[in-house]
């Protein structure tokens, strides 16, 4: 693991924000995750939501990455 994977990885473990925006959108993710899941069944939805989080994590560190990069491009300014 390299340093910005490790740096990554420590601001991964931030907690989750608290902000009304934040937990009405969370709370709807699950609704309509309770609702697919019906639909689906719950062995198929698994393997969904396990293929969604790696998808979501390989994404997050390319913003982290992202971020990273266009903070010391904007140190060099």
């Amino acid at each position: 693991m390299n340093y910005i994977e490790k740096l990554y990885r420590e601001y991964e473990e931030e907690p989750t924000p608290k902000t009304r925006e934040y937990l009405d959108n969370r709370a709807l993710r699950d609704k309509l995750e309770d609702k697919v899941e019906k639909l689906v069944g719950e062995e198929l939805m698994d393997k969904f939501m396990e293929a969604q989080w790696e998808y979501l994590d390989l994404e997050c560190q390319r913003f982290f990455r992202y971020g990273l990069r266009f903070g010391l491009e904007l140190l060099r300014l």
